[in-house]
């Protein structure tokens, strides 16, 4: 039960934070945490507490830690990772963008 509960509350919480956001900024927000693979760590970033240097070495803690123990293919894990900082790139420049339009008076969900 308090499992279920708690859920229930971070959902609202998740919920609620998106809702604040502008519209606009949505698609930055599916699109990075598709290519983080992690909601929390896309929030994190595009709400300023996580760089996006420091959003993808999140991101990769275990891929790293498994290339360091059984290697690395080659190329194919250099390109996945310019690939997702392409990604991350374009959704945190997105937002900055729409934020920054007539000096943040745009107007979230009505």
């Amino acid at each position: 039960k308090q499992w279920y509960q708690r859920r229930v509350a971070i959902t609202a919480g998740i919920r609620s934070h998106l809702l604040k956001q502008h519209p606009w900024t949505l698609p930055a927000y599916h699109h990075s945490t598709t290519s983080l693979k992690s909601l929390v760590i896309s929030m994190a970033m595009l709400d300023g507490g996580l760089s996006a240097e420091e959003a993808i070495a999140c991101a990769y803690l275990e891929s790293d830690y498994q290339m360091d123990r059984w290697g690395e293919v080659e190329w194919g894990h250099t390109i996945d990772k310019a690939r997702q900082s392409a990604d991350v790139a374009a959704a945190v420049l997105l937002v900055n963008e729409i934020r920054s339009l007539d000096g943040g008076r745009l107007q979230a969900w009505s």
